[in-house]
């Protein structure tokens, strides 16, 4: 059994009202404090999301809070408490990697446990943007690396030596000259009574040094996971709570006609039935009576039109503007129109919480990205301190951005509050697709030119997204793409649409990475000139071109294909990294679009954990050649038409393709990972299907 393969994990248990919390002194790295039995408790600072909020001052002095602690008993186990939520990424386990590794702990010695909710002592909490380790990557190293000089230091008095004299090594301490050794455990009690050493004072690792940073680990949580152990949100409903679900008018913005509350009351096991803004709840003791007492609301709502995806489509044809004009060195132009149609997130597990409002206080289980920031919308929601409020943050079945929203949380929590007792909400598949904060629907108009020589020398993009009446300035930039290119202009255009949106998987790169590298493929065309080539002559970043020519070396770029087969390549560089993607595809004589496979390098720097970057990689693919084939919302009668998976659309299991990963070896720094894998997928296949078919595909999803 590989060493890395059966750590364990502390679950979240309810509160009882006690709380374990550990007291520190924010002062640099804390003081430890011998405060959980005889162990040793080392705390690290991070800076707080907002330094007024999260510690309640009004002078906006800047204050930190600990937000990760290392705990050590006195059998030797030691228990990392996880700042951030575990949404499916992997960040419970490289988190813990990068306390372990500085620590020099025996992996089958680490628990972890699973922070609360709570800012002014973790600080930002949040999940997004592919930040986790690129923000923790330092401190919690620090924060081992503290430790495990405590550690060497008590043992030192033993000794009686100085501690560089000593060596930590596997949960233990060793005398350098005689061999005479204590485990973490026997030292924990009296390196607890040490002033912890600043930050400055400890020394990191070298790369060579590395034991678990680097290594293919496992998922910490992975056994838990399949046997059915893992508490994700819709398993945390207390014994007793009741169950609540919302009957919600399908327009957005609208409010129902009518519906008959009596008829839900008589449904067996509803109790209650109210208002919630312009949705209805109706509680229950468990949830199929929920269900059903919604079904007999049988709520009307106003024939009325609404927005609908054509007359949205010709908002943003007329909000679309001549481009400037070309420099004299163009010789050839090209243009071309893009459409990218709104997105639900569609995370496996739908959204639910559970809240009970007693009083003054009250008590949150929740599956979020936001945990810090969903308690203290909850506060304010009840006029309750902040301290009043207990935030039990469980595993989430999927985020992608979703979660962001802390909608759940805010209906569980006002339904909790008018029924006086514990409650969970739950949303349906067809809740959670016609309720989304949607990747916003947009519309490109591309106009690029090149020179003699097929170089490109223009490029002119004209987008117009939701948001409002007006036109948003436009100018003359790179016009956010990656490639030299003397004269670039875009122009972003808002247009009203009344359609909540919201942050999807890369964020604006969701879209702008799909048109900018299918449009570039445009001009390589237009030129004459291999993409490849052409790339690796126009690219700013040497961090992406090296990603570029590791991916052509994998995949043999420029290799003989059979007729019907094409290879197409796209890049990106966000959050702190640079991914390259090059698919191969095939088409059967009815014309039929198969993906063979997609090669992907990735420079995100320090590859902590290479199995969660593989991981992390493969499923964004996956997403991006989803929604190129398959997956789109439609507005109808001003709301959305898809209710689930089957008129959604996603890969399918016998669609599925290799996506063979790779990570750029010695790469520096730290990047991101969730978000970098997914804009460069969908452009490199559509960019294949073009080698094969000869088509452009610039209206998604191209479905077949």
């Amino acid at each position: 059994m590989n060493e890395c393969d059966e750590p364990f994990i502390e679950r979240p248990r309810r509160s009882d009202g006690m709380s374990n919390r550990l007291d520190m002194t924010r002062r640099g790295f804390l003081k430890v404090a011998g405060g959980v039995g005889t162990g040793l408790v080392i705390g690290c600072m991070m800076p707080v999301r907002n330094a007024t909020a999260a510690n309640g001052s009004k002078n906006g002095a800047a204050k930190f809070s600990p937000n990760v602690f290392v705990q050590i008993d006195e059998s030797g186990i030691v228990t990392i408490t996880i700042p951030k939520p575990e949404i499916g990424q992997g960040v419970r386990t490289s988190l813990a990697m990068l306390v372990a590794e500085e620590l020099n702990v025996d992996w089958k010695n680490v628990r972890i446990a699973q922070a609360p909710g709570d800012g002014q002592k973790y600080g930002s909490q949040g999940v997004g943007g592919s930040g986790s380790v690129r923000t923790l990557y330092t401190p919690l190293r620090q924060a081992g690396a503290v430790a495990c000089l405590m550690l060497k230091m008590a043992a030192a008095n033993r000794f009686g030596v100085s501690a560089d004299q000593c060596v930590a090594e596997n949960g233990s301490v060793r005398h350098g000259s005689n061999g005479q050794t204590f485990g973490y455990g026997e030292l924990a009690a009296e390196a607890a009574k040490l002033s912890a050493p600043a930050p400055s004072e400890v020394r990191l690792k070298s790369p060579s040094e590395f034991r678990f940073i680097g290594k293919p680990t496992k998922r910490i949580d992975n056994a838990d996971v399949v046997t059915g152990k893992a508490v994700y949100g819709i398993d945390a409903r207390p014994e007793g709570a009741k169950v609540a679900v919302m009957a919600r008018p399908r327009a957005f913005g609208g409010r129902f006609a009518s519906y008959d509350a009596d008829a839900a009351r008589a449904v067996p096991g509803v109790t209650h039935v109210f208002e919630v803004g312009p949705n209805v709840a109706v509680v229950a003791k468990d949830t199929w009576s929920a269900l059903k007492g919604r079904e007999a609301l049988k709520a009307q709502e106003p024939s009325s039109g609404g927005l609908d995806s054509e007359t949205l489509r010709t908002r943003f044809r007329e909000a679309m503007t001549s481009p400037p004009a070309a420099p004299a060195t163009v010789a050839k132009t090209v243009t071309a129109d893009y459409e990218l149609p709104y997105l639900s997130h569609l995370t496996m597990e739908p959204q639910n919480a559970v809240a009970h409002v007693s009083g003054d206080r009250c008590e949150i289980w929740a599956p979020t990205q936001i945990p810090d920031r969903a308690r203290e919308q909850a506060a304010r929601s009840l006029s309750i301190p902040l301290e009043n409020v207990t935030f039990h943050v469980t595993l989430a079945g999927g985020g992608f951005g979703r979660r962001l929203s802390a909608e759940a949380v805010m209906e569980a929590v006002q339904i909790s509050r008018q029924t006086n007792e514990p409650v969970q909400i739950l949303w349906t598949r067809d809740d959670d697709m016609r309720h989304d904060n949607y990747r916003p629907a947009t519309y490109h108009r591309m106009t690029g030119g090149v020179d003699a020589s097929g170089k490109p020398v223009f490029w002119a993009h004209n987008l117009a997204v939701p948001g409002g009446g007006g036109r948003g300035q436009g100018g003359w930039s790179n016009a956010g793409i990656p490639y030299a290119i003397d004269a670039s202009y875009q122009q972003r255009v808002g247009v009203s649409a009344g359609v909540p949106t919201g942050a999807w998987r890369s964020v604006d790169a969701t879209f702008l990475g799909y048109v900018i590298e299918s449009f570039f493929d445009e001009l390589a065309a237009l030129g004459g000139k291999d993409p490849v080539e052409l790339r690796l002559q126009t690219l700013r970043n040497p961090r992406l071109r090296r990603t570029l020519e590791l991916c052509a070396e994998r995949s043999s770029w420029g290799r003989r294909l059979e007729r019907g087969r094409g290879m197409g390549v796209a890049c990106y560089s966000g959050f702190g990294s640079h991914c390259t993607q090059i698919a191969e595809v095939s088409t059967t004589a009815s014309g039929k679009i198969k993906v063979e496979k997609v090669w992907a390098v990735m420079d995100c720097g320090v590859a902590v954990n290479p199995l969660g970057i593989e991981a992390q990689v493969q499923g964004a693919t996956v997403d991006g050649v989803s929604c190129l084939f398959h997956a789109g919302n439609t507005l109808e009668g001003g709301g959305v038409k898809e209710t689930n998976f089957f008129d959604f659309g996603w890969c399918s299991l016998a669609e599925g393709f290799p996506v063979d990963v790779s990570a750029v070896p010695d790469a520096e720094g730290i990047g991101g990972v969730g978000e970098p894998g997914y804009p460069a997928a969908a452009p490199s296949v559509a960019n294949a299907v073009f080698k094969a078919t000869g088509k452009r595909i610039r209206i998604l999803p191209h479905r077949q």
